[in-house]
């Protein structure tokens, strides 16, 4: 992975599995004054850490235990709710292992973004339109790709074009990522598909 690269990872989480109350405020949040956290791990046998650099959006109200958490320098590997305990400083409980996520990140920065590139409407339902710089081959080949990686379609625009459409029509809802596949950097944007009705 470049040096350079910079990503941004959002996290959302429901911690409510019942109207009683769920894993996070029954079992996880047991202390008013403790914090939810992230930690992050490079690999399976790596050691879980403190996420550097993250912000807690929670829910609606102090009983909710929806929310967000957006880390601002992400790094490949696995992720994990935790609570800091405020009457144990160095103490952290991570939620069950089962249910942490590996993380491949693919959003880069202002810095390392195609210039240019650019997919609307989105969602889209019928068609999406790309606009992009004319890379230095002359023509654009362009990559769609499913939320697991897999490939689904490719498009290779004509010469000096700076713009195609996709039919998006008989694609199933859900959220895809379009990627310029020639020019440098390459970069990806990412498309929700909805109701074709």
């Amino acid at each position: 992975m470049p040096d350079d690269l910079k990503a941004k990872a959002t996290f959302k989480y429901n911690g409510q599995t019942s109207q009683n109350g769920g894993y996070l405020d029954k079992d996880l949040l047991t202390n008013s004054e403790d914090s939810l956290i992230i930690m992050h791990r490079p690999s399976p046998q790596g050691t879980w850490n403190r996420a550097d650099s993250f912000e807690v959006r929670s829910g609606f109200s102090s009983n909710d235990k929806r929310g967000e958490i957006d880390v601002f320098d992400a790094k490949t590997g696995e992720y994990a709710l935790a609570i800091y305990d405020a009457s144990q400083p160095d103490t952290f409980s991570t939620s069950s292992p089962d249910t942490c996520r590996e993380l491949t990140t693919s959003s880069l920065d202002g810095r390392s973004r195609a210039p240019g590139f650019q997919i609307y409407p989105n969602p889209a339902n019928q068609q999406v339109t790309i606009t992009f710089e004319p890379p230095p081959e002359n023509s654009q080949q362009i990559g769609v790709f499913d939320r697991t990686g897999n490939l689904i379609t490719t498009k290779t625009t004509d010469p000096n074009t700076t713009n195609c459409q996709l039919n998006t029509s008989h694609w199933a809802n859900g959220v895809y990522f379009i990627k310029l596949l020639n020019g440098a950097p390459t970069d990806s944007r990412r498309l929700v598909v909805l109701d074709h009705r």
